[in-house]
């Protein structure tokens, strides 16, 4: 919990570009991992978030999806309309 906590912490002081390019490096370390590492931790990940998603009172659960719903367009949010256009596809 400590080390989540830290993470945050460090994320939420960064700026918008050392965020980019800590989520790029993140995400090429993932890639890079072999297919059968990959699998176990995102089987894990998803365990552990459905474990503490069905631990959550109803309340929370509510106000989780709420934001998530907010967060990604469902009450114009960043990612919904009037927000960030995709980037267009390479021909």
């Amino acid at each position: 919990m400590d080390m989540q906590r830290q993470s945050m912490e460090m994320m939420l002081q960064m700026s918008p570009e050392e965020l980019e390019q800590a989520m790029s490096q993140g995400l090429q370390m993932f890639m890079n991992m072999d297919p059968q590492t990959r699998t176990r931790l995102m089987g894990m990940q998803m365990r552990a978030g459905m474990q503490m998603f069905m631990r959550m009172s109803p309340e929370q659960r509510n106000e989780l999806m709420q934001g998530v719903m907010q967060m990604f367009g469902g009450a114009g949010g960043p990612f919904g309309p009037g927000g960030p256009a995709a980037p267009n596809p390479r021909p």
